[in-house]
């Protein structure tokens, strides 16, 4: 009974030493938070606070897709400009939780791994969305700031919704692409506008997939439905005015 005692309170005192959070601990934790709430609310002032400013800089998605990579701040910073460009209006996922933290750190380099979700609570059609995180920080000016970042979306590799679907079909077409067998890049695409024909992405990946086949009417045609939908696709609208002049 005694050496069970001893063992409970030992494993007590290790569960209030590993629950207890230092005061670096929670600055971190409040760094990561402000990422995304920051993006949602449309706060770039406050998104780029949270950065380190320099080209070894990085952020990484992996899906089901494929692995996309960005390094460098000024290229992180293009990209993030070009997608609330498109997107101006703040995010109707209102909601950002993150959990189960492990956290590593010394003076001035700290590493964290947490589970997220995002979610819209008033919006039933709207799902949660889940992924896990790494994210590596240093300490510039004594304030903890984001050198790299990783995110794995969980939900693309079992997930049925619609979104994830549109996605992966995107990228298998970009495969095929990418392996020079454009024809049938083109059947990929195609089914993905069938399936999404409300989605400006899916039209605007199927006119590069014909301008590529050299077919420049089913390009026109498939660009100028994409910037119908969304006429704020620099993209598209680039790769018609290309295309036309050709005609």
């Amino acid at each position: 009974m005694k050496i069970k005692l001893l063992l409970c309170s030992s494993l007590l005192f290790l569960t209030i030493k590993i629950n207890a959070q230092t005061p670096d601990e929670n600055a971190l934790k409040k760094v990561v938070g402000l990422e995304n709430e920051s993006i949602i609310n449309r706060d770039t002032v406050t998104w780029k606070s949270l950065y380190v400013h320099d080209e070894k800089m990085r952020r990484s998605y992996i899906s089901n897709s494929g692995i996309f990579s960005v390094q460098g701040w000024n290229n992180l910073l293009s990209l993030v400009q070009q997608s609330l460009k498109v997107n101006p209006s703040p995010s109707k996922y209102t909601e950002v939780k993150d959990d189960n933290y492990i956290i590593r750190m010394d003076d001035n380099m700290a590493s964290l791994e947490y589970d997220q979700k995002i979610s819209a609570p008033r919006i039933d059609s709207l799902k949660p969305y889940y992924s896990h995180e790494f994210r590596t920080m240093m300490k510039v000016d004594n304030q903890w700031k984001i050198a790299s970042s990783t995110t794995i979306d969980s939900l693309s590799f079992t997930s049925g919704d619609s979104a994830h679907i549109e996605d992966n079909l995107n990228a298998t077409g970009y495969r095929l692409l990418n392996a020079k067998k454009i024809k049938d890049a083109i059947e990929v695409f195609k089914v993905n506008v069938k399936l999404f024909p409300h989605s400006w992405n899916v039209y605007d990946s199927l006119g590069e997939a014909y301008a590529d086949d050299n077919n420049s009417d089913a390009a026109i045609k498939n660009y100028e439905m994409s910037l119908k939908i969304n006429p704020k696709n620099d993209n598209g609208k680039q790769a018609l005015e290309k295309l036309k002049k050709k005609k």
